[in-house]
């Protein structure tokens, strides 16, 4: 049953976190011919419409399959991140024009992708799965920007030689990655490993994608922090805000996970966020419980 498979999860997780891995329950318990006909019924619904709103304003919605949402998060986030000194529009503002500057770019003929910069790397919308999965012989729900997804979706994404996505390596990428006190700016690999690794912003509760945050010295960087892949960090600029002038302090736990104790002393724990690792033989229509 999908309810034995979260009760612990739903004691200690923050809500965010749990939908997540209830999420991922229910794929592991459904079987692979359901999910991927309940999938293409889906996909068929897609849809992008709009409609006119109060004062001079209109709204725009879509409907669109998960791995293609987060294309276009990934470029929209990426435009919206320039941002010049002095400018006092909020993020949701930024993204809003970021949409408008893209569209514009196509009308106009202009270069859209020199637009396009996150972290000194190629915007990427993150596929993470066991190799087991990608080889076929287990059906371990997988990562998409750190959403779960069936494993069809994910080996479907990875095979792909025209998509603008990339399949990271689950193993740690070694020492040779990390910079010491040699550079404070992490290189582009060592940023896209920490992306990778955290795949949301680890301040408990948070759940912003680790594309969108900032790369963060856990021990500040003017304290003698180093810029290796065990002190660095996804931390939304409002978390990195309350950690660097809020009084919060986070430190690394022997298993992965990170405490981060309020500067009144409440202690919160986040855990490490888990790669999709080989699982068992997926369940037949007549063992499954939906």
């Amino acid at each position: 049953m999908v309810d034995a498979d979260v009760l612990d999860a739903a004691r200690r997780q923050a809500p965010a976190s749990f939908r997540r891995t209830a999420r991922r329950a229910v794929l592991r318990r459904v079987p692979a011919e359901v999910i991927d006909e309940r999938y293409d019924t889906a996909r068929g619904e897609r849809f992008v419409a709009g409609a006119p709103a109060e004062y001079g304003m209109a709204q725009l919605r879509a409907l669109l399959p998960a791995e293609d949402f987060a294309t276009v998060m990934a470029a929209i986030d990426a435009v919206a991140r320039r941002v010049e000194p002095g400018d006092a529009r909020t993020a949701d503002q930024r993204r809003a024009d970021a949409l408008t500057q893209i569209c514009t770019a196509v009308l106009t003929g202009a270069p859209v992708r020199s637009l396009l910069t996150e972290h000194h790397v190629r915007p990427t919308v993150h596929v993470v799965a066991a190799e087991s999965t990608l080889a076929g012989t287990d059906d371990e729900p997988a990562e998409l920007d750190g959403q779960p997804i069936p494993a069809s979706l994910a080996r479907r994404l990875a095979a792909d030689p025209s998509a603008t996505r990339r399949q990271l390596a689950l193993a740690h990428p070694g020492r040779s990655l990390d910079r010491g006190r040699i550079a404070y700016r992490p290189p582009a690999d060592l940023a896209a490993f920490v992306i990778a690794r955290d795949r949301t912003c680890v301040f408990p509760g948070c759940n912003r994608a680790a594309r969108r945050c900032d790369i963060d010295h856990r021990v500040r960087w003017h304290d003698g922090g180093r810029t290796d892949a065990g002190n660095l960090q996804a931390l939304c600029r409002r978390h990195h805000r309350a950690k660097d002038v809020g009084g919060w302090r986070s430190e690394l736990l022997v298993d992965g996970a990170i405490k981060w104790i309020s500067r009144t002393g409440r202690i919160y724990v986040r855990e490490r966020a888990r790669y999709p690792t080989a699982g068992p033989a997926p369940p037949t229509a007549q063992e499954a419980c939906v």
